[in-house]
């Protein structure tokens, strides 16, 4: 970044909004979007930090030639005329993963889009917030202090109706210089199938994730069967109050503190109060229903769910290190010649698919289908068939 450049602070920028709270509101805001042209820019807000609900409590869309429409969906809770639009639009966002499983929740979804925090990635850069893009592309300093507000507060304060719309006032600016970057360095193709392969990934139905694969620090106790049984109750009683309650989970029991409690074993409630991290507001509320859920959890029998995490628990062995160790170390030389995050060349699941798959291919093409068939994209597989064969080839070969 260029530090002895002048940054334009957004004080000085002519930014105007309309929020949209009613039918009528929302009537005007789509003729609006419809007599204007080009992509869709779009964000919401949620209020992760403070509910369990992923939902969003605000939705931002602007066209190139259009006002900027702060969309209250609790209130306007019918956005099928909006949909009837900017569903036919490529729509540019920012981290769009986060954004469009709660659009689609709301009946509205692109028929082709541009991330622009994944553009980023693709083209080297280091610092991917909207903000920092903003200063690096547009020489613009935005305040991001409003970014984890509860955006369930009702009436909006105008200072973060503000934030909202500088969320999708620049998209479009960032989007023609992005273009304009990818083109000077080759790199429009590879942006191209990301872009679609993000789409796809948001078309396709939610595989629902198994409860350890999402409790952090669950290595730390996959070879005791007791903690196992008593992770696996808390976290489902945990998610069972989150629910019930709208309370977000890290805030009822952290998953640190569960995993504490599993390696405690702690034989009554005092023992249980003793467990650091335990003795917090939410934890004290619902202490009797964690207690109860600890003692069904003793009582239950093994089954074969908990092996099986026991089993993927295991350390590697030697030759799965070795190929491991060697396909990041060429992953690495080539995400560094590529200047792109080793995670945007090769996700860690198809690292993962390739890696079994490579034990039964026999010859060079054979490898090259199993990476098609892992999910990788063509320019994923032009550049790493070849020298991930060669050194994986080096190594001993590891049992799936």
């Amino acid at each position: 970044m260029r530090n002895h450049e002048k940054f334009t602070p957004q004080n000085e920028l002519d930014i105007s909004w309309l929020l949209v709270d009613t039918q009528e509101a929302l009537a005007r805001a789509v003729a609006q979007l419809t007599a204007a042209s080009g992509p869709v820019a779009i964000d919401t807000e949620r209020a992760s930090g403070y509910r369990h609900n992923q939902k969003a409590y605000l939705v931002q869309v602007k066209r190139k030639n259009s006002a900027i429409f702060l969309i209250d969906p609790i209130a306007v809770n019918d956005l099928t005329q909006l949909a009837a639009v900017i569903n036919k639009c490529e729509w540019i966002l920012h981290a769009g993963s986060n954004d469009l499983p709660q659009l689609t929740k709301l009946g509205l979804h692109p028929t082709r889009l541009w991330d622009t925090q994944l553009a980023a990635q693709i083209l080297g850069d280091k610092a991917i917030g909207l903000g920092a893009i903003v200063e690096n592309l547009l020489r613009i300093k935005l305040n991001k202090t409003h970014s984890a507000e509860n955006w369930a507060t009702r009436p909006i304060p105008v200072k973060w109706q503000q934030y909202a719309a500088l969320d999708v006032a620049l998209l479009h600016q960032i989007k023609a210089q992005q273009v304009k970057l990818a083109k000077e360095a080759k790199k429009s193709n590879v942006i191209s199938q990301e872009m679609r392969a993000l789409l796809q990934r948001q078309q396709q139905p939610v595989k629902a994730k198994a409860w350890h694969c999402k409790l952090s620090g669950i290595n730390k106790i996959s070879s005791d069967i007791r903690a196992l049984k008593v992770a696996r109750a808390l976290y489902q009683e945990r998610l069972a109050i989150a629910e019930r309650t709208d309370i977000p989970t890290h805030q009822l029991l952290p998953d640190s503190v569960i995993i504490a409690i599993a390696e405690a074993h702690p034989r009554n409630q005092a023992a249980l109060n003793r467990v650091p991290g335990f003795r917090r507001r939410y934890a004290q509320i619902y202490h009797d229903s964690f207690w109860r859920a600890i003692v069904r959890a003793r009582r239950s029998e093994m089954d074969e769910k908990l092996k099986d995490i026991m089993k993927h628990g295991e350390k590697l062995t030697t030759a799965q290190k070795q190929q491991r160790a060697a396909a990041f170390k060429t992953l690495d030389a080539i995400a560094q010649s590529q200047n792109v995050p080793r995670s945007v060349l090769l996700n860690s699941e198809t690292l993962k698919q390739i890696l079994i798959a490579h034990g039964d291919c026999k010859t060079r093409d054979e490898f090259k289908k199993a990476i098609s068939r892992a999910g990788a994209r063509k320019w994923q597989g032009e550049l790493i068939c070849d020298p991930l064969w060669n050194a994986l080839q080096k190594t001993p070969k590891a049992k799936s």
